[in-house]
């Protein structure tokens, strides 16, 4: 195992070499590197002042697994956590929630091969590469593990989920009933 201890992930790695040195990449990132994390998270005025405070926590594992005497299988683990303030949907106050992405990637030596395969396989496939951008999959994976709905567990304060509009009451109240008419048009039996 090659532990190789980093601050930001790499933008160029070789995920070949990576995976036969059974390589081992692990940082602490400011989410300031991550700008489409931001982007949708905060303001503009309050993303540089906010994003300084938080950081990324990433691991990267290379593996390469025996298939057969002659073929090997191309892999990387990778695991992210980021704590981001999100607005509740709930309460609308601001709310840390843990986003953690943790996923396995198998690589593949073309497109071609990748969306033939995709079907039929259980993990994630990419294509490899020498150059391969380790970053941006990091913040991919983040960003998909956002959630939909960022709500506390427990809101802060307790909610009212009321709609009230006396305008509305006073129009109901105007309003005939509408069997009104059928019940004048009833004929009395004797």
């Amino acid at each position: 195992m090659h532990y190789i201890p980093a601050s930001s992930p790499p933008k160029a790695l070789d995920v070949q070499a990576f995976a036969s040195e059974n390589g081992v990449l692990d940082g602490v990132d400011g989410l300031e590197h991550y700008p489409r994390l931001t982007s949708d998270q905060f303001k503009p005025d309050e993303a540089s002042q906010l994003s300084a405070q938080i950081k990324v926590h990433w691991h990267a594992e290379g593996e390469l697994r025996t298939v057969s005497v002659a073929a090997h299988q191309v892999w990387l683990h990778l695991g992210a956590q980021v704590a981001l303030p999100m607005t509740c949907q709930r309460c609308l106050k601001t709310v840390a929630l843990p986003v953690e992405a943790k996923q396995s990637f198998r690589f593949v030596s073309s497109e071609q091969q990748a969306e033939s395969e995709d079907d039929d396989a259980e993990e994630d496939l990419l294509v490899l590469t020498k150059h391969f951008d380790l970053h941006a999959l990091v913040e991919d994976e983040l960003l998909l593990a956002i959630p939909m709905v960022p709500m506390h567990d427990v809101c802060p304060e307790p909610q009212v989920f009321a709609a009230q509009d006396p305008d509305f009451e006073l129009q109901e109240a105007a309003a005939p009933h509408p069997f009104a008419v059928l019940a004048s048009l009833k004929v009395k039996k004797h």
